[in-house]
């Protein structure tokens, strides 16, 4: 008798308590933006009236406090947002509550005392899913030192349950490039025309757009030192890519004397060249991008030294990005026409240098084989003159050869001559 009596006058207070702000919370507040929560919502509020009651007023005072308890905790996320993520989280974290106290099967003051520590409960869940969403999720290119790079995200407002687009900018705001960007139309510019990347209408780039974005893209810059024969490969990857509503591809291409030149788009983010000579020493660019509009969200910066095997440096330097000029969103997205471009001008260069080469070439020929020519008429010149000395030598000792055996022969004869004188 006496726990009836208790229990009486606990409600008629639980009721005096509640029914002032019965309706002044608004019903739900962020979980309004779920369909589904209104429905679990009312299934519960039936089972609180199909629950064995003392009285008829018994059953709206407990349905008042469930209801005053919990908006009482929403009401304060009326002017603050989530993403999808912490939509989905918060429904299920009231979902699993209604279902915890159905499952009990309380009544009375015990259901009472279980709802009250149940919102409680509520409590601290909704303010860590919020926090969550504020401190890790929102803006993620922004957040854990990364700031960098350029990305959408969609959010809800509690309030008016409308869907919002935030356009996240990083960089250092040095040239006030985050305001630039987001304020001017997003536009991909594509075959001599540009439009919107999302509404694909025409738009026109603000005055200095390309160089701002080409700022704020800029996240990161590695050196890299490897020897000749080895394996070439880096990896283009930030955490907040995880949260990009987007198909991404990565493109990636080397930097040269001023130009582009475009070595793969994938949906993977790696480049591997294998067996590196010292020609592929460079500066190397990965650009995240969208795979639809091309727009690009983020871009990795690589200096690569090859050396010679055994002549690694045991200290790698800081590294230094080469000044090469801003690469125009255009030059991003048209890879395949300017690489066509390029691929033209190059041979049309190479066709000119070769032509030049055959020219000179052919010159110095001819100029070498006169040469040789004249070469070879005065060395035979040298050997008819060398022919004729030696003749006039060879005649000079025959007429010495020749005097002398008219010498000797004159000799010998006037010797004869005077021994037949002399005799009797």
């Amino acid at each position: 008798m006496f726990s009836y009596h208790f229990t009486k006058i606990f409600f008629i207070l639980l009721f005096l308590f509640f029914i002032p702000i019965l309706y002044t919370a608004s019903p739900l507040s962020c979980l309004k933006c779920n369909k589904e929560s209104e429905q679990i919502t009312e299934n519960f509020l039936k089972y609180l009236e199909t629950t064995d009651w003392y009285s008829k007023n018994e059953q709206e005072m407990l349905k008042g406090f469930f209801s005053n308890g919990y908006n009482d905790i929403m009401s304060k996320y009326e002017t603050r947002r989530l993403d999808h993520f912490g939509m989905t989280d918060l429904y299920e974290t009231y979902r699993k509550m209604l279902i915890s106290i159905e499952a009990s099967g309380l009544t009375g003051k015990n259901l009472v005392n279980l709802m009250e520590m149940k919102i409680q409960e509520l409590k601290v869940k909704v303010e860590a899913i919020f926090n969550s969403f504020e401190n890790d999720r929102l803006c993620p290119n922004l957040k854990n030192d990364t700031n960098c790079g350029v990305m959408e995200q969609k959010i809800i407002d509690c309030h008016t349950c409308h869907h919002h687009t935030v356009l996240c900018v990083g960089g250092t705001n040095e040239h006030k490039c985050d305001e630039m960007v987001a304020k001017c139309p997003m536009c991909v510019c594509h075959g001599g025309s540009c439009y919107h990347k999302d509404t694909k209408k025409e738009c026109n780039m603000c005055p200095g757009y390309t160089k701002c974005l080409n700022e704020v893209l800029h996240c990161a810059t590695q050196k890299i030192e490897i020897q000749e024969g080895e394996d070439l490969g880096f990896e283009c990857y930030f955490k907040f890519l995880a949260s990009i509503e987007e198909d991404i591809e990565y493109v990636f291409d080397k930097r040269a004397n001023f130009k582009i030149h475009p070595l793969k788009s994938d949906s993977i983010p790696y480049f591997i060249k294998h067996y590196a000579t010292r020609q592929d020493s460079g500066h190397y660019t990965c650009t995240v991008r969208s795979k639809e509009s091309k727009f690009p969200f983020a871009r990795e910066d690589f200096i690569v030294e090859v050396v010679e095997s055994g002549s690694r440096s045991m200290h790698l330097p800081h590294p230094t990005v080469m000044h090469i000029a801003a690469v125009t969103l255009g030059d991003v997205v048209q890879e395949e026409e300017d690489d066509y471009d390029t691929m033209l001008i190059v041979g049309a260069a190479v066709f000119i240098i070769v032509m030049f080469s055959i020219v000179f070439g052919s010159l110095y020929l001819v100029r070498a084989r006169r040469k040789h020519l004249k070469d070879i008429g005065e060395w035979t010149e040298h050997m008819e003159d060398i022919k004729k000395a030696k003749l006039v030598v060879d005649i000079l000792e025959f007429l010495n050869d020749k005097k002398k055996d008219a010498i000797e022969h004159f000799a010998l004869s006037s010797a004869v001559r005077g021994g037949v004188d002399s005799e009797p």
